[in-house]
C-alpha cells in the first residue's frame, strides 16, 4: 500500500499540500492526515488545486485517505514524507471508524 499523504507533504508540481480538513482529528505521527477534496498549491500549474482520488478502502469518518500517487485536480500528485511505518493516531471521538492499521495497510 502506498503511504499516506499529510499536511505539508510535497508535490511534483514543487507545491506543498496546504489543506487538511480532519486537522488534529486524525494525524499520522503527528500531522494532520490529507482525505479526497483537501488541497495542495502547485507551482507548475500557476494555483491551489483539491485531491481528486483517494483509497475509499482507507477512510477517516467516512472520507477516502489521499496516498502517495493520488492526483490533484491538475494532474500532479503529492509525494508522501513518511517512511516504511508509522502509527495512525485518532484524537477525538467521532461516529465513523478509523480504518488504517498501524502498519499502513487497511484495517480488518
Amino acid at each position: 500500500m502506498p503511504a499516506p499523504i499529510r499536511l505539508g507533504d510535497p508535490t511534483t508540481g514543487g507545491g506543498r499540500v496546504i489543506s487538511a480538513r480532519l486537522g488534529n482529528f486524525a494525524t499520522i505521527d503527528g500531522k494532520p492526515v490529507v482525505v479526497r477534496g483537501d488541497r495542495a498549491n502547485c507551482q507548475r500549474h500557476h494555483g491551489i488545486f483539491a485531491f481528486l482520488e483517494a483509497d475509499d478502502s482507507s477512510t477517516f469518518d467516512d472520507l477516502g485517505i489521499v496516498l502517495q500517487g493520488h492526483r490533484l485536480a491538475c494532474g500532479c500528485h503529492a509525494l508522501s514524507t513518511l517512511g516504511a511505518s508509522f502509527d495512525v493516531t485518532p484524537t477525538a471521538p467521532h461516529a465513523g471508524g478509523v480504518a488504517v492499521a498501524a502498519c499502513g495497510r487497511p484495517a480488518v
